[in-house]
């Protein structure tokens, strides 16, 4: 209904009825003559105000009597997005109806409405009486694959439609609507067919096993700056926070030497604050979202979620301060063009990459698209908009990603296992597709990074070094291939290290050298 309410506001043209906000002609409780668009817009806020209220309800009780703690996530989410579309409806009027925020307004309000149905279908009985288990391996394509699908082919057509009624572009997405129709069709049949969907049947050994955590002695709190400073630098993963303000600011240097400005500006350093702050929040709600994940693999289990050194309150107040912090102090010393696609960038690393990774291996190359997006982020705080040499920038850092993240996939193999991560190197044991995807990514990075040097963007001296670069990084893929073991044999991981050493140390090699020989 709210929805619905929402709809009226547009098809009415009652957008600005109201001109304030969030008072409504001045006053926040005076209901004001419904006359005319005032009628349809007054009434949008108040059913909002209605909603809202009941979903801040909502949230709270699910922290206190529900045990998943995902479903705990969840409803987290759902507070924050509902905030976060008061604050969007509230710009749509403050600056006269942009396309762009009222697009995201329309997207995250029927984004809303999704997850408040996935509370209620998670936590009704047939979801949590027990299914009998029917294996489809031998489907093809798998229910989570299809699942997969149909949530982007959905997500794309929610902002396609509300980028189209609210941009005016007089463009049908017919052909999309078809293809998510014959995907909706397709799993629908399949569901039938298998009763339940593999979420269902992971859901019991999964509380059975995160059940066994608590087992696990819980740390005293840490006492001491130092230990304090470590606990939030491991909260905020300050290593990778590090690498992508890094990132984002090979963006920002090229986007400032095409506008002749300095790269060294206050613009410049808010911006990479910005996306630090942003960075680190994302890092945090993610440990609050996988602390029970955490708790069984070896290599995070001294993580201060898992330790008991911070509580899950106080790390989801730290993260969540950070994140939309964040992306409003982007908005406020750059542009909001870089907000929004930071804002989508963590949204969607916490709502499709970190749930896809207890579901499909494929959630790598769904987590390389937001992994991909410093360098864009930091080009468009000084440009304003996208040019080719972003989408370069991007294209490198997404590729590159596939080589690094399987090494590390590849050498925490039984982590992953134990804790049903179903990352690639454990859904396929032999390490066949594993070795396969290093190379192909590898072989496609090295003709991608060239592309600089052909645009203008460097020199032919980063040329020579990238090349040379690309076919270091290409060798150590290659001894993956010729390896023919599997990643549970010992002797394979020594070769999985150093091709993680190699991409550690090249993409900052890489970058560095078309940054010389730009500023050259």
């Amino acid at each position: 209904m709210l929805i619905v309410a929402g709809a009226l506001v547009t098809s009415n043209d009652a957008g600005l009825s109201v001109p304030d906000w969030p008072t409504s002609f001045g006053s926040l409780y005076k209901i004001p003559p419904m006359v005319g668009g005032v009628k349809w817009e007054h009434g949008h806020r108040m059913f909002a105000e209605f909603i809202g209220l009941l979903i801040i309800v909502m949230a709270i009780w699910t922290q206190r009597v529900e045990q998943r703690q995902w479903m705990k996530a969840l409803g987290w989410i759902a507070l924050a997005a509902v905030v976060g579309q008061g604050v969007l409806g509230g710009l749509t009027v403050l600056f006269y109806l942009p396309w762009a925020i009222s697009t995201a307004h329309a997207t995250l309000a029927q984004t809303i409405f999704c997850a408040v149905v996935a509370m209620a279908l998670f936590t009704s009985k047939g979801w949590l009486q027990e299914s009998e288990a029917v294996s489809e391996h031998d489907l093809w394509p798998s229910t989570p694959a299809l699942t997969a699908g149909t949530a982007g082919c959905v997500w794309i057509q929610l902002i396609l439609g509300a980028a189209f009624r609210h941009s005016g572009i007089n463009v049908a997405g017919g052909a999309l609507v078809l293809a998510t129709s014959v995907v909706l069709a397709i799993q629908t049949r399949r569901m039938i067919q298998s009763h339940a969907t593999e979420l269902v049947m992971k859901s019991t050994p999964r509380k059975a096993v995160a059940l066994s955590t608590a087992s696990q002695p819980l740390a005293v709190p840490r006492e001491g700056l130092g230990a304090i400073a470590r606990d939030y630098a491991e909260l905020t993963k300050a290593r990778v926070t590090t690498l992508i303000v890094m990132t984002a600011w090979c963006g920002v240097y090229f986007a400032a030497a095409k506008s002749g400005v300095s790269s060294l500006s206050w613009t410049a350093f808010n911006a990479l604050l910005g996306i630090g702050l942003v960075s680190g929040g994302t890092a945090a709600l993610n440990e609050v979202m996988e602390r029970d994940i955490d708790a069984r693999m070896r290599r995070t289990a001294m993580r201060p979620l898992v330790t008991g050194s911070l509580s899950v309150l106080h790390a989801s107040i730290v993260a969540f301060g950070m994140t939309l912090g964040g992306v409003a102090y982007l908005w406020l010393t750059t542009n909001w063009q870089t907000a929004l696609l930071t804002a989508l960038t963590s949204a969607s690393y916490l709502m499709v990459y970190t749930p896809m990774k207890m579901v499909h291996p494929m959630c790598t190359f769904l987590g390389a698209f937001p992994g991909a997006m410093p360098p864009v982020l930091g080009w468009t705080a000084i440009r304003g908009h996208l040019d080719a040499e972003a989408f370069v920038l991007f294209v490198i850092m997404f590729l590159w990603q596939f080589p690094h993240f399987h090494s590390i996939a590849w050498l925490y193999r039984e982590d992953y296992e134990r804790a049903g991560v179903r990352m690639l190197p454990v859904v396929e044991s032999d390490g066949r597709s594993t070795a396969f995807a290093i190379l192909f990514y590898a072989l496609a990075l090295v003709p991608v990074t060239l592309v600089p040097a052909l645009i203008g963007m460097s020199g032919w001296t980063y040329f020579v070094g990238a090349l040379l670069l690309g076919c270091g990084l290409l060798w150590f893929s290659v001894r993956m291939w010729t390896m023919k073991l599997a990643p549970a044999v010992p002797a394979s991981k020594l070769r999985a290290r150093h091709l993680l050493q190699a991409t550690v140390i090249y993409l900052p090699l890489l970058f560095a050298l078309m940054m010389i020989n730009r500023a050259a």
